[in-house]
């Protein structure tokens, strides 16, 4: 979940789950958000 424009509140973070949410406040952060999960689903991609 990426809150983009808005706060993260608890129950989105609790939602999401632990590393599983990310905070945007511009779109270079949000640029960072997106590439952070793209890695992540490469790795998923590696290691099946």
């Amino acid at each position: 979940m990426i809150g983009f424009g808005t706060t993260m509140n608890n129950v989105m973070k609790e939602c999401a789950g632990d590393g599983h949410w990310f905070q945007a406040d511009d779109t270079s952060q949000l640029e960072d958000a997106f590439e952070q999960i793209a890695k992540s689903l490469a790795e998923l991609r590696v290691s099946k």
